[in-house]
């Protein structure tokens, strides 16, 4: 079965967070919204390549923030694979994470599972770069390694408040550098595609969802985020390692996820929802 780890952490981070409305009329600090997020997962497309013939699996992911000084985030996706020789394997990708309120600091611990055993284990920290300086990452495990950080890069939270000012101010496009420590040290390039802005109640709500009431007011824009290695050389067109669309609430909410591994992709539908009390930040 094909690794299918990959960056999700930050195609998660991409998907499943949003901004607050509030902050948007007050001209206010902009926040991630604290809620859970559960949706279903199921297989899209597959080619013949992939060897991929069913995807059941459900998505679980939790966002708080926490006292107004960083952003806690925790996921768990558990999904099981069919491949075309009729086997199954089931995997556990399980991830939680910490960022600083100011993005300059990050800490991270992922842990995968196949068929219920542990297969892969990386956790660490990083620092961000300021002033053409170089941030640093450190590497506790799999094994420990320190390394340097272009200090255009950020992190996950920071990436997606970019995003989420994008499409604030009517504007479509974002480029930036993400690290989110998955992929040991690994870099991607992330570009963002924010389309026409959608008036409240545009955006459907599966039938079923808690709380489904606080998204009818909301505005919501369809999102597409490419993910390129940045350890290839550039030049000439290139094909991104990995692909999120989803349509994003104005209130942290996202809805309609499609995750592109390139073979195949996998749809994610909105099935739960629970927004966490949050004291307002100054």
């Amino acid at each position: 079965m094909k690794n299918c780890k990959y960056s999700i952490f930050t195609m998660l981070m991409a998907a499943c967070v949003g901004f607050s409305g509030s902050a948007i009329a007050a001209g206010t600090m902009m926040q991630i919204l604290s809620h859970r997020a559960v949706y279903d997962l199921s297989l899209d497309e597959a080619t013949q390549r992939s060897g991929i013939a069913t995807v059941a699996g459900r998505l679980v992911q939790e966002i708080e923030h926490v006292s107004c000084n960083g952003y806690t985030v925790n996921y768990q996706i558990v999904t099981r694979y069919g491949n075309t020789e009729g086997k199954h394997h089931l995997s556990d990708i399980r991830s939680t994470s910490w960022e600083s309120e100011d993005g300059s600091s990050f800490r991270f611990s992922t842990r995968q599972y196949l068929n219920k055993a542990l297969t892969d284990q990386t956790s660490g920290r990083a620092t961000r770069g300021a002033e053409d300086k170089p941030g640093i990452g450190v590497l506790t495990k799999p094994s420990k390694e320190t390394f340097k950080l272009d200090s255009s890069v950020v992190f996950p939270s920071e990436h997606m408040l970019r995003i989420m000012k994008v499409a604030a101010a009517g504007e479509n496009f974002d480029r930036t550098k993400v690290y989110d420590g998955t992929s040991g040290k690994k870099v991607y390039s992330a570009t963002s595609f924010v389309g026409k802005v959608r008036a409240p109640g545009e955006t459907k709500i599966p039938e079923g969802v808690k709380q489904a009431g606080v998204l009818n007011s909301q505005r919501s824009w369809p999102v597409t985020v490419s993910f390129f290695d940045d350890s290839q050389p550039s030049g000439g067109e290139q094909t991104p390692s990995h692909e999120i669309q989803f349509v994003m609430f104005e209130n942290g909410v996202s809805t309609d996820l499609v995750l592109d591994y390139g073979d195949f992709t996998v749809k994610g539908k909105l099935a739960d929802l629970a927004v966490f009390d949050q004291e307002p930040c100054t």
